[in-house]
């Protein structure tokens, strides 16, 4: 694919943003859809919540549907990657702090291109942060006796084929810095995605930060009014604490007693049935999810009533790039 054709939407800083001097960072944000189709509200919207924080971003469309299938659109963001980069200068942009945002089968993407063993330096991001992502793709596809074409791999796929392309099987050393976040109710992405990955990473010593909630279902983007997943923003991009250098705190809010909680760490001592959650440290995934089908038109993600808990010593992921002069 040439780096000129591929599809990038540039939305740069708002008028009343400063322009750092050396440039100021960006993101290519990677809409999700199942691979069939791209997801409106993940795209345009994160785009412009970026700017307000002091990025420029890209919003890519990449190829998707059954004439696009892998490695399609892996090639597509990659030619995106190198093309951000070549014009980042006349931009205004830093090209060495160009980073991925990716949602759902977007965050498949971005973590295939952040951590996947056959990307080039120069297509590689400075960092990655993952929405609800599907990443452990091989837990998809039809199960025995069922008919179904897989959206990524195509009709000629098969249990080999989807385990190459699971990034908790195929990440390398050298993937960037890492914050994830998930909702423990996803019932379209299983949670595990995000467990897995975390766990990978974390054994190869690459920061990584993860943030599961107990209610938001899949799909939220944005997750703008919605408690307790919509603080995931304000973590990924908090000022108020010291940002992601070590892997001391991977922090998982998970209702309390749930399975997830129980295979993580298993029951607080003393703790009743009725507290509604708590932070726990992560050490492993949970078992796999259901396949992967999302519908062409998503509907409404839930919405939970309860409040969000604080997260003391928790770091602030995309601070260092904001405040960089």
């Amino acid at each position: 694919m040439s780096d000129d054709s591929t599809a990038l939407t540039f939305h740069p800083l708002p008028g009343d943003v400063p322009r750092p001097a050396a440039g100021a960072p960006a993101v290519i944000v990677m809409p999700g859809g199942g691979y069939t189709y791209l997801a409106p509200h993940e795209g345009k919207p994160a785009a412009q919540w970026l700017g307000r924080l002091g990025f420029a971003a890209w919003v890519l469309e990449y190829p998707v549907g059954p004439q696009d299938v892998h490695p399609a659109p892996l090639n597509s963001a990659r030619a995106a990657m190198r093309r951000a980069r070549a014009e980042a200068p006349g931009l205004g942009v830093d090209p060495a702090r160009i980073g991925v945002l990716g949602f759902s089968a977007g965050g498949h993407l971005a973590a295939h291109l952040a951590a996947g063993p056959d990307t080039a330096d120069d297509e590689r991001p400075a960092f990655a942060v993952l929405c609800y992502p599907a990443t452990s793709w091989h837990s998809f596809g039809p199960a025995a006796g069922e008919s179904g074409t897989d959206p990524l791999i195509g009709p000629g796929s098969t249990p080999r084929k989807r385990r190459a392309v699971p990034i908790e099987l195929i990440a390398v050393p050298q993937t960037p810095p890492t914050f994830i976040w998930h909702c423990a109710d996803d019932d379209i992405v299983g949670v595990d995605h995000a467990l897995s990955l975390t766990q990978r990473l974390a054994s190869m010593d690459i920061p990584v930060e993860l943030h599961v909630f107990p209610t938001g279902g899949h799909g939220a983007g944005l997750a703008e009014g919605m408690t307790p997943a919509g603080a995931w923003t304000s973590l990924c991009v908090a000022t108020s604490v010291r940002p992601l250098t070590t892997l001391e705190t991977m922090a998982i809010e998970v209702p309390a007693g749930s399975a997830i909680c129980a295979s993580i760490s298993g029951p607080a001592a003393g703790a009743p049935d009725s507290e509604p959650r708590r932070s726990c440290s992560w050490t492993k995934s949970a078992a796999a999810g259901p396949n992967f089908s999302e519908p062409s038109s998503r509907r409404p993600p839930h919405r939970a009533s309860s409040a969000t808990s604080s997260h003391p010593g928790l770091h602030g992921f995309l601070t260092p790039l904001i405040s960089r002069p």
